[in-house]
């Protein structure tokens, strides 16, 4: 069975169950902390293929990776996965919990990379110029600082880029120059 279709499936699951319950922002928050720390300890996806590892332990290893003190909810559900030998899934079910939640709570990602750290009152004026299609919903906004830029920002929305990055404007007056 394909990866994707198991993970959506275990998602969806979670967050019905945990709608029910009226818990669905609290698991949102720990799925987001469990993908993070997926991504800054890629030994953590190791430990869960690792057949060497006992269920209990994988179950401990995961509750822990999703913070401090985190819902019965998401403990039984991690629990559930675990026993059923999906645990290697777990990464790719945080993230798939998080765009279900998104996409039911209509919340969308602004990723916003600058080369230097900017002021709240520049954020929202950035949200400014978002179409008006997306100026409807809510946003969850990312911010990256990146000193390649020089200057400038770049601006992502969905499948949407605005590349007003310094780099990116002396490149193009370089290919221009060069034509």
């Amino acid at each position: 069975m394909d990866t994707g279709v198991i993970s959506s499936r275990y998602a969806r699951a979670i967050y019905e169950y945990a709608e029910e319950k009226g818990m669905e922002a609290l698991i949102y928050k720990e799925m987001s902390v469990l993908a993070n720390n997926f991504q800054k300890l890629p030994r953590l996806r190791k430990t869960l293929i690792n057949p060497m590892i006992s269920i209990d332990s994988k179950i401990s290893i995961l509750i822990t990776a999703c913070g401090i003190e985190i819902a019965d909810v998401l403990g039984k559900a991690i629990e559930i996965i675990v026993k059923s030998g999906r645990a290697e899934y777990m990464e790719n079910i945080a993230l798939k919990y998080e765009e279900v939640y998104r996409k039911a709570k209509g919340i969308v990602i602004v990723n916003l990379t600058t080369a230097e750290a900017i002021d709240k009152d520049v954020e929202k004026a950035l949200l400014g110029i978002i179409p008006k299609e997306e100026s409807e919903k809510t946003f969850e906004f990312n911010s990256v600082i990146d000193p390649s830029i020089i200057g400038g920002f770049i601006l992502e929305i969905k499948d949407r880029l605005m590349d007003a990055g310094v780099r990116t404007q002396l490149n193009q007056l370089r290919l221009d120059l060069t034509e």
